[in-house]
């Protein structure tokens, strides 16, 4: 505790007058008395009023005592240190994404964000409500409205972080919704992090919000990419490693690549602050095959950097099934190359008749591209491709635009690596994206192409003329048309064994009927998963690595393997953020343990009112006793 006004001490040297009242001789009249029977009381009486005797215990001199000493109090501004972070109720935001495990406080990021978070819940006052939602993937709630601290704490402690990035919109939206029900006016938002949020997007809250930065290092080594693919000559196969250095400092380590168990390469790899290496393997056997790739500090008996989740990565070869393909165009000679660089894709063309009508062959076919052209009446039943769509039945096109913004893709897996700054485009269809779309690419608030399921097949959207391009010239065209038929020609049971990230749910396509399967984690922990609504979802992939998937009745060797992997540049930049920006405030980070001053002085002014009527009636109830003897 501390006085905010200590001179206000001054006043306690009114408890000196009030004690020298009591100690002073009582001033009494002489009378004549006839007998001396009274004597001994009278002095006895005589010595009970002589001055400056002995104090004794007196209830009306500690009454007043404890008035003055509250008043005095109140006017030195009483105070003790609480917390400055929040006042009133609390709603907490914990970072759990794969950031927060790095090790730079002990014994992680979480582990302390945890320790703040309770102890904001044990200074909250008598009666606060506190509520905590944990920012892992989909958000969850760990409590609401909970006024027991020692459970709240608990309920803390039992929270785990996941390994992937954060649901942060959806994260905001049910901390506004907590907020309403803990009461606007006097609610406060804390959000310990990191700092690894959206820069923009989040919704602002219903209320006054504090950041509590975690973490002290920025330093880390991370494999941010991994991917294996048959080349397109058949027979052979190659791996796609990238290194990527995401601290201020240069740093060496070594990158060791196993295949099916065996090594496959070893040697130092050599940043610079900020710079990426890449390495290509070509030649390898085009057989099923599973890599790991891991990053080591060259003195092997210290960590490499804080965050070890992103020094390891994985990735699956599998021989694709092959496919059949239609397409349907006027004439593309940059789609029927591409074509034929995917020994799996068994294409056809047709063209539309003299007519003008598109005269689809009966034969079906595994995958349809209409590449500036749709046919009427109804839409075949295979996958879909469309390239520069008119109007459809599938969604709503508007007209086109050269007024075109810059192009840039989206967080989806399938266009994280399609590079769109030396791209152009001239003309795009403007479309109104439909509920089912996914964006992988945009141009202002146009998408460029954008994926999704509807009416049981598989969409893919590309809203231009490759013609009115310079795609095709690009090294993201072959990237970006691999990534969609990937999408749309699925390679079995695992449609796409490399894009899976921890956190996010695994859609499984096996044969018609199959309502259950058997995975196995990396962990060797057994999942069985049922079918709900006719579709396979496997959830839990929290851990990185190497997922098996067995069907009912089938052979070790006739399982299917997806890999789980971080590659997040948001999770992968490990430096703690000193500014965020929420709606349209911008805060910077608050202490941990900055604390306030709660002053007590309305307390101590009651105090003294409620001491004061005591005062009153224990004078007046003495007051009206009668007086024994009189001298």
């Amino acid at each position: 505790m501390n006085f905010l006004n200590p001179l206000g001490l001054w006043f306690l040297l009114f408890a000196l007058p009030i004690v020298l009242l009591y100690l002073l001789k009582i001033r009494r009249k002489d009378y004549e008395i006839s007998s001396t029977m009274l004597w001994r009381m009278a002095l006895r009486d005589k010595q009970a009023n002589a001055p400056w005797q002995k104090l004794r215990r007196n209830l009306l001199l500690l009454l007043q005592l404890v008035i003055l000493s509250a008043l005095v109090f109140a006017v030195a501004r009483l105070a003790f240190p609480v917390p400055a972070i929040a006042s009133g109720s609390i709603v907490l935001l914990i970072d759990g994404s794969a950031s927060m495990r790095a090790q730079d406080v002990s014994p992680d990021r979480f582990t302390r964000a945890i320790e703040i978070a309770a102890e904001l819940v044990r200074s909250a006052g008598s009666g606060t409500t506190t509520a905590a939602i944990l920012a892992a993937g989909p958000p969850s709630v760990l409590f609401s409205g909970e006024t027991d601290r020692s459970r709240a704490v608990g309920l803390l402690a039992a929270a785990e972080p996941g390994a992937g990035e954060a649901d942060w919109a959806a994260a905001f939206s049910l901390a506004a919704g907590l907020g309403r029900q803990e009461g606007v006016e006097d609610v406060t938002f804390v959000l310990i992090s990191d700092g690894g949020l959206p820069e923009e997007g989040l919704p602002s809250l219903p209320g006054p919000v504090e950041y509590v930065s975690v973490g002290t290092a920025g330093d880390n080594l991370a494999i941010s990419a991994l991917a294996a693919r048959p080349l397109p000559a058949g027979g052979a196969a190659e791996l796609f490693v990238r290194v990527s250095n995401y601290g201020d400092a240069e740093r060496s380590a070594r990158l060791t690549i196993i295949r099916n168990g065996e090594p496959l390469f070893s040697d130092l790899v050599h940043l610079r602050a900020g710079e990426s290496g890449t390495f290509v393997f070509d030649g390898l056997p085009a057989e099923a095959s599973r890599f790991e790739a891991g990053l080591e500090n060259i003195q092997a008996d210290l960590p490499l950097d804080p965050l070890p989740l992103d020094d390891s990565a994985y990735a699956v070869l599998s021989p694709p099934p092959v496919r059949s393909v239609l397409l349907v165009s006027q004439g593309n000679l940059f789609l029927e190359r591409l074509l034929l660089l995917f020994p799996n894709l068994i294409a056809s063309r047709t063209v539309p008749g003299e007519d003008g009508e598109i005269h689809l062959p009966a034969a079906s076919f595994d995958l349809y591209i209409f590449d500036g052209l749709i046919p009427g009446g109804e839409l075949p039943d295979g996958q879909l491709l469309l390239i520069d769509p008119p109007e459809n039945p599938l969604f709503v096109v508007t007209g086109s635009t050269e007024e075109i913004e810059p192009l840039a893709s989206t967080a989806h897996p399938l266009g994280q690596f399609v590079d769109w700054d030396p791209v152009n485009v001239y003309e795009i269809r403007t479309i109104e994206r439909p509920a089912w779309g996914e964006p992988l690419a945009v141009s202002g608030e146009h998408p460029l192409v954008f994926i999704g399921r509807t009416g049981g097949r598989r969409v893919a959207v590309v809203a231009f003329d490759l013609h009115r391009s310079d795609l095709p010239l690009q090294i993201a065209f072959p990237i970006l048309f691999a990534n969609l038929f990937a999408f749309l020609a699925p390679q079995g049971i695992v449609p796409d064994p490399n894009i899976a990230r921890p956190g996010v749910s695994v859609a499984l396509e096996p044969p018609p009927g199959t309502l259950t399967a058997e995975i196995t984690g990396p962990d060797g922990t057994l999942h069985n998963i049922t079918a709900e609504a006719g579709e396979l979802l496997f959830t839990d992939t929290a851990r990185p690595g190497f997922y098996t998937v067995r069907l009912p009745g089938q052979t070790d060797a006739e399982t299917a393997v997806f890999a789980v992997n971080l590659f997040s540049e948001a999770e992968s930049r490990i430096a703690p953020a000193g500014l965020i920006r929420i709606g349209e405030t911008t805060l910077e980070t608050t202490r941990p343990d900055s604390v306030s001053n709660r002053e007590l002085w309305g307390w101590l002014v009651l105090l003294a009112l409620a001491f004061l009527m005591v005062e009153w009636l224990v004078y007046h109830r003495r007051l009206g006793k009668p007086e024994e003897i009189k001298i």
